[in-house]
């Protein structure tokens, strides 16, 4: 069966619901609440913007530039090209807002996010702690929006409550595994995330 791009975007915002709820409860002493703050900001009005887009455009070319803006940052930090830049509270707001919009029309933009707290070299608990926090709000949002545009119904309850299962059960093997791993080779993980992300992205762009 073929799903329609939008349907599945609007029914992994659950799973990622339940991933950003489960894991801001379990790390909430590891959350950097000022970064959380800033990022969160504008997030929530690009959210709105990107997730009533997503009911009029198609997200295809949205996931196919996040990809090869994800794929570019990946070369530049293996190569060690990218040069040292401060970040400055504007420019996490900036971030923040890039990030709610593309979360809104794309589905997920943790890429953004996990480009921003790689570069300023999070912590790998409040790296995880924020990037779950920061992303709660619009979640909801999204569920919101998506619900009310019929991109989700009733049919798909047994799903969303299998996504939840699924969630937990993940989270809770997450947080012992982080717990084991040094922050050397959580960078590497991250490293990893990106790419299959863009991977994954540019496999349904292009599909």
């Amino acid at each position: 069966m073929i799903y329609d791009i939008k349907w599945s975007i609007a029914i992994t915002t659950f799973l990622y619901f339940y991933n950003t709820a489960l894991k801001s409860y379990r790390f909430r002493k590891n959350i950097d609440l000022s970064l959380t703050l800033k990022i969160t900001a504008l997030s929530i009005p690009g959210a709105f913007l990107g997730a009533y887009l997503l009911l009029n455009i198609q997200a295809q070319v949205i996931h196919l530039l996040l990809a090869l803006l994800a794929l570019l940052y990946l070369v530049t930090d293996y190569f060690k090209l990218n040069r040292p830049v401060a970040v400055t509270d504007k420019a996490l707001c900036g971030c923040g807002f890039v990030y709610g919009f593309i979360s809104g029309v794309a589905g997920s933009g943790s890429i953004v996010k996990a480009i921003v707290f790689k570069h300023i070299k999070l912590p790998k608990e409040a790296f995880v702690a924020t990037m779950a926090a920061s992303a709660l709000p619009l979640n909801v949002i999204k569920i919101g929006i998506f619900s009310a545009g019929a991109l989700v119904g009733l049919s798909d309850i047994p799903l969303i409550l299998l996504l939840l299962v699924s969630s937990f059960l993940g989270i809770q093997l997450g947080k012992k595994v982080l717990a084991k791993i040094s922050q050397h080779f959580f960078e590497k993980l991250v490293r990893l995330m990106l790419l299959a992300l863009s991977v994954k992205l540019m496999y349904s762009a292009l599909a």
